[in-house]
């Protein structure tokens, strides 16, 4: 795993700081301990980890070290990585993060394992552009919620929700930035998905034949503007990307209001239906990430349960459900008509 530093002049610890202290921050990795005292989470809200002071005090205390340190304010990519119980993991997807060129990023980690199993991975990094967060109030499996902790921390602009399983392709983010610059009125842009693990040969194969077809569809559906085909199929058809594989601008992560934690599989599906539809969308024919397959996950499985199954067509429902009632009736049917035969035959 590469070791990816800014040129310190003091290799000091990293030190715990709580929300609502004034202590000094340390130069290398920041580490934030937020205690039931300094902070409050709740799993039915989608930005609770801090007070309006709290916030308020974070922003001070971050301009004003950023200021000291004479780190240029201006960050590209905000990538936002939630982690349960997976260091290695984490650690390599971090350091694929850290690979990034010709782009600025910062990246936020937050933990949602009550032991804090991420902090040492984050600090053995030393890496200023790393900040760590200790979830007070672990959800237990609800990564709809943790995300939601993490964009309202971010300040570039542009914001990757990286699962800490997978790994960013080398140049995605240029390749985003430029796309991104070129369409200005696009507010998501995905690329191709590469499946890759240690799972059973016969998922892998059914995994890369999905996301190829998956690739194929969005590349067409791209044909007909950047809202209405692929809206329509992720609604009606196929989901055509994974959380990790999209990245979006912030303002747009804030209009629709990030992640919705009613909805417990599914919800990375949803959240993007409602990008997709209110901010417009981009396919680049490139890789954007390799996707892990086989690794115990809490969000997806190898091998999934009944349960699991059952879990992901209700979260299906609630999407199509929740759409129907922000937009109507009309537009819809209207919508799922178009998904089944203008779409279908091409």
């Amino acid at each position: 795993m590469e070791r990816h530093s800014l040129d310190h002049a003091a290799a000091r610890r990293p030190r715990h700081v709580a929300l609502g202290q004034t202590e000094k921050t340390s130069l290398r990795t920041n580490v934030f301990r937020v205690t039931p005292e300094s902070g409050h989470c709740s799993t039915q809200s989608a930005c609770c980890l801090l007070s309006p002071d709290q916030k308020l005090w974070f922003s001070i205390h971050l301009v004003v070290n950023l200021t000291n340190r004479g780190i240029a304010m201006s960050v590209d990519f905000s990538v936002v990585i939630p982690t349960f119980r997976r260091p290695a993991l984490l650690g390599e997807a971090i350091s694929s993060a850290l690979r990034q060129r010709e782009v600025s990023i910062e990246i936020i980690v937050i933990d949602d394992s009550p032991e804090g199993s991420a902090e040492g991975t984050a600090r053995r990094f030393g890496d200023s552009r790393i900040t760590y967060f200790k979830n007070p109030n672990p959800t237990g499996g609800f990564p709809s919620v943790v995300r939601n902790i993490g964009w309202p921390m971010a300040s570039g602009t542009f914001v990757h929700f990286l699962d800490d399983d997978d790994i960013v392709v080398e140049g995605h983010y240029a390749a985003a930035k430029a796309a991104f610059s070129a369409n200005p009125n696009v507010g998501l842009v995905f690329g191709r998905i590469e499946p890759f693990g240690d799972g059973p040969p016969a998922q892998l194969d059914h995994e890369r034949r999905y996301f190829a077809d998956a690739a194929r569809k969005a590349a067409l559906s791209g044909r007909f503007g950047p809202r209405f085909a692929f809206t329509g199929r992720m609604l009606f058809d196929m989901t055509l990307l994974v959380c990790s594989s999209s990245v979006i601008r912030r303002e747009c992560v804030a209009q629709v209001g990030g992640f919705d934690p009613s909805i417990r599989l599914m919800e990375d599906a949803e959240y993007h239906v409602r990008a997709m539809r209110e901010c417009g969308a981009l396919f680049l024919g490139r890789p954007a990430i390799r996707y892990r397959i086989g690794a115990s996950s809490l969000m997806h499985s190898p091998d999934p349960t009944e349960a699991q199954k059952h879990g992901e067509r209700l979260g299906h429902r609630q999407m199509q459900a929740k759409y129907r009632k922000q937009r109507g009736a009309l537009e819809f049917y209207a919508l799922a008509l178009f998904t089944r035969t203008v779409l279908r035959i091409l």
